[in-house]
């Protein structure tokens, strides 16, 4: 056990940091996207299809302008993001708590803020949240370090029901949606990464605990 959680070490710990990491956005194009959650006012009861509403618009003109290299757009991307995540878009507040995280793409770089903003979207029911608030409140990363409450954010993220599904993205975007900078690059399932890191975390805090094989259940879990 001990040989093989150093071996799988170093590749959970680098899905830790690629998680919270910029500047690819978690919605990548290129993937196949998973039905789209509650909160993205994207459908109604009846089985038609509404028009998006603001929030969602406004999260995908942001996406779509932080990844241009014109400085007037970028700053666009940055207000239609803040935009998006002031009218309470889960996926825009975990999308913009990690530029704030980093301070990337002239992000003034918040640490507290983006842990808040992780927080908030966590409360919504946004699985990738509850991951990235759980490394927060673990770490005590823009907030009092709370290993009850992280634990409780990881346990809700590793549960059967949790949230992984991502928004849809529009046409436009899929079509802008940049290749793969090296080639032959292994396809990632940022579900899967966000699981493993849960799983790593509830692993060290129950090991935390001398529950040694609640540790294990966990360790073993992430490595698959």
């Amino acid at each position: 056990m001990k040989m093989r959680m150093h071996r799988i070490l170093p590749h959970i710990l680098l899905g830790i940091a690629a998680f919270a990491a910029l500047p690819r956005p978690l919605y990548c194009a290129d993937d196949t996207a998973a039905p789209a959650r509650a909160d993205d006012d994207s459908e109604e009861d009846s089985p038609a299809k509404k028009e998006p509403g603001p929030a969602v618009q406004k999260f995908w003109s942001g996406i779509r302008l932080l990844e241009s290299s014109k400085v007037e757009e970028i700053a666009q991307g940055r207000a239609d993001l803040q935009a998006s995540a002031d009218l309470e878009y889960s996926h825009a507040q975990l999308e913009l708590g990690r530029y704030l995280l980093t301070g990337a793409r002239g992000f003034k770089k918040d640490v507290r803020k983006g842990a808040n903003l992780f927080i908030l979207a966590a409360e919504r029911g946004n699985a990738y949240a509850l991951v990235a608030a759980g490394q927060c409140l673990y770490s005590g990363t823009g907030v009092r370090k709370d290993e009850a409450k992280a634990e409780r954010f990881l346990q809700a993220a590793v549960a059967d029901d949790a949230d992984y599904s991502r928004p849809e993205p529009p046409p436009e975007a899929v079509k802008s949606a940049p290749e793969p900078a090296v080639a032959g690059a292994l396809w990632s399932d940022p579900a899967l990464t966000a699981k493993a890191t849960a799983n790593y975390l509830l692993g060290l805090i129950a090991a935390s605990k001398k529950n040694l094989a609640e540790a294990h259940k966990h360790f073993v879990t992430a490595a698959m």
